[in-house]
């Protein structure tokens, strides 16, 4: 009976074409490693951290949500617009420097958190203003607000709702507020201390 022989050149090149075959699926395995510690955040807004966000108390009209956004990242952060249920608009607004008065008014570019940076939303300067309130936010409540980054990401910020005397802007016909109508500043940093100002009725 006659019995088929592999040869030893057989053999060889058919583990080298095997090894061949296995190398790129091993390389393809290790390129899907989990990222390591300290890369960059899948998202503009996976970035940014909120610290003591609070919103002003109020009946109707419009109020102001303030706090301090942390960018953890290497890369600056910019936001470019809010929206909330809990008011028939919302905006980011800012400060501007005319004649030599401060003018509240929309943030055309929108809002930059640096990287590595802490960014304050504060009376008498960027906070995120709702406008049109629709029902009535006391003492105790919350209220929450949705900022979108320039990346199409959101941060969801959830602001306890605190009484304060400050933040008393008037606008005119083309949505600005006027000057010298910050009770000037009501809306300043000294009525915003750190916080506990604002705790009174809590």
């Amino acid at each position: 009976m006659n019995r088929s022989t592999i040869s030893p050149a057989r053999t060889l090149a058919a583990t080298a074409v095997l090894g061949l075959t296995l190398l790129p699926a091993a390389c393809t395995a290790g390129s899907e490693a989990a990222p390591e510690d300290g890369a960059a955040p899948a998202t503009d807004a996976a970035a940014l951290t909120v610290e003591d966000p609070w919103a002003k108390a109020v009946d109707d009209g419009m109020t102001a949500v303030f706090g301090t956004l942390t960018n953890t990242s290497g890369h600056d952060v910019r936001l470019v617009s809010a929206e909330s249920a809990a008011a028939g608009s919302t905006e980011l607004h800012e400060f501007v420097d005319e004649g030599g008065s401060p003018v509240m008014q929309e943030a055309g570019d929108g809002l930059l958190v640096p990287a590595e940076t802490s960014f304050t939303l504060e009376p008498g300067g960027p906070h995120v203003m709702l406008l049109g309130v629709t029902d009535p936010l006391e003492p105790g409540e919350e209220v929450t607000v949705a900022v979108t980054a320039e990346d199409g990401s959101e941060l969801e910020i959830t602001a306890p709702v605190r009484s304060f005397d400050g933040a008393n802007e008037s606008y005119g016909q083309d949505g600005d507020a006027q000057d010298g109508s910050m009770d000037s500043m009501d809306h300043s940093d000294q009525d915003a201390g750190d916080g506990s100002d604002h705790g009174e009725d809590m």
